[in-house]
């Protein structure tokens, strides 16, 4: 099992088991607007997005459907403890799969 105590330790976690996913477009959802993924990692496109803080897209995943994102725009999406806190999980996902051209990671 896999313990982390924060947001900047799960970002290193992911970097460290994930980093060849991690080369391409990435859009990491929940990560918090501080883009602390990239003290660990560089890939050619990075684009957070979260319902608060200063991400780069702040959108309520909760509120806005479909997506403003077009279909297969990300090499990886991470989505890290962000699905058991929405009321449309499924419909979330679904995005993610329309929006992801080949690896989505998630966390529960």
């Amino acid at each position: 099992m896999v313990e982390y105590t924060d947001r900047k330790s799960r970002q290193k976690y992911i970097a460290e088991k994930f980093g060849n996913y991690l080369r391409g477009s990435v859009l990491n959802i929940g990560g918090g607007g501080d883009k602390a993924l990239l003290n660990y990692c560089q890939p050619n496109e990075y684009i957070e997005l979260d319902m608060c803080g200063e991400p780069d897209l702040l959108i309520d995943l909760d509120k806005e459907y479909p997506l403003p994102i077009e279909d297969n725009r990300y090499n990886t999406i991470i989505c890290t403890e962000v699905l058991e806190h929405l009321d449309e999980f499924h419909r979330v996902f679904e995005e993610l799969l329309r929006i992801s051209s080949s690896n989505i990671i998630i966390s529960l």
